[in-house]
């Protein structure tokens, strides 16, 4: 489901480029299904996110990214591991959302500026 939505949207967004960016944006989008393969909640609330963004819809954004949090917030709180393997997956978390961040605006040409919204 994520991977249709999402392909869905990238088409608007790739522009002359768009051979390379679908295939980066499929790639990475396989390598987030993988990867939360046993955490489904973080596939629902970026299919929200994904659908927002493609309708242009902030209460979608808003809601998709409130799941991401409230869900990574129940996972992390919730798992019996000791605190220094909590510490390095919430840092690997936070650098993972800041390179997608990195690689959207770079596979989209635009340029992150400091009060822009990119809706």
């Amino acid at each position: 489901m994520l991977l249709w939505v999402s392909s869905r949207v990238w088409r608007g967004l790739a522009g002359e480029t768009a051979g390379f960016a679908i295939a980066a944006c499929y790639a990475v989008t396989l390598l987030v299904i993988g990867g939360s393969y046993a955490a489904p909640g973080i596939l629902l609330a970026l299919i929200v996110t994904v659908l927002g963004a493609g309708s242009s819809q902030r209460t979608f954004i808003g809601a998709g990214i409130g799941f991401l949090a409230v869900f990574l917030a129940a996972y992390f709180y919730g798992t019996q591991v000791t605190m220094l393997t909590k510490s390095i997956t919430l840092a690997a978390t936070g650098s993972a959302i800041l390179f997608a961040r990195w690689l959207i605006l770079a596979i989209t040409g635009r340029e992150a500026v400091a009060g822009e919204r990119h809706v």
